[in-house]
């Protein structure tokens, strides 16, 4: 297996998130959140496997995690909610021309998840990010 060039993961990213279903676009953010996640965890604690903690009662949780791209000038962040039982609700992706400062982005994209949420009628939120 090669590496695998930003360009590459731009153009499979921007295909799935215009060409396919719903189902297949939760499923791709989900997937791609998980590997993100593990590797993290891996590399930097040193955790080879990791446990979710379910919201309690009717709130959300939701994951998220921005990224920056000094030579694409621009921001990105990803987000999955879960409900209680763990199960997939919603997901949400986006970006931020010309946002390079990593706490800048984090704090831009927080706010888009949290405009989101409020649009969903979801108030019961937990936002966890690194």
């Amino acid at each position: 297996m090669g590496l695998v060039s930003e360009q590459d993961l731009a153009f499979f990213f921007h295909t799935t998130m215009t060409l396919t279903d719903n189902a297949v676009k939760c499923h791709t953010l989900f997937t791609a959140w998980s590997v993100w996640l593990h590797r993290n965890l891996f590399v930097w604690k040193g955790v080879a496997n990791s446990h979710q903690v379910r919201p309690e009662g009717n709130t959300v949780k939701c994951n998220k995690d921005a990224a920056v791209s000094i030579p694409l000038n621009m921001s990105s962040f990803a987000a999955i909610g879960r409900n209680n039982a763990g199960t997939f609700v919603r997901g949400l992706s986006g970006t931020f021309h010309g946002i390079l400062n990593p706490i800048l982005a984090e704090l831009l994209h927080i706010r888009e998840v949290l405009l989101w949420m409020k649009d969903e009628l979801f108030y019961d939120v937990n936002i966890e990010s690194d």
